[in-house]
């Protein structure tokens, strides 16, 4: 016989669940990302880790000030709802993110002149 999960056998109702949730899945996130190699064609590129194991993961930070404190002031980063980012990253094959992660120093690539950099070429391309 299948168990209700609203019949208060269950801590926690399955409609407190989903609400929760949904509202998980609509928490916008701040993920480290830059634009990708076509200039102007709206293409971004989410910047991923690799875990010890080999696996790729995405990365997403709650605030946009914790992203500063992880990977520096220089870090491109774009904002979105956390199911848009795990849908995209999922169509990539990667099947997990990682929310306020610590970063290694390795991991903050991104300096005032690398922006610049890519800024110039960027221009460049627009011409």
């Amino acid at each position: 016989m299948p168990i209700d999960p609203d019949d208060g056998s269950s801590p926690v109702p399955a409609r407190v669940e989903a609400q929760a949730q949904q509202a998980l899945d609509s928490t916008i996130v701040y993920v480290p990302a830059h634009p990708g190699p076509k200039p102007g064609s709206g293409v971004v590129r989410f910047e991923t880790r690799r875990l010890p194991g080999g696996e790729a993961v995405g990365v997403a930070y709650r605030s946009q000030s914790a992203l500063v404190e992880a990977l520096g002031h220089a870090q491109p980063w774009i904002a979105l709802p956390l199911s848009r980012l795990e849908l995209i990253l999922g169509a990539a094959g990667i099947a997990r993110t990682l929310i306020d992660p610590a970063a290694e120093e390795s991991a903050v690539w991104w300096t005032p002149e690398r922006v610049s950099a890519l800024t110039e070429r960027l221009d460049g391309e627009h011409g």
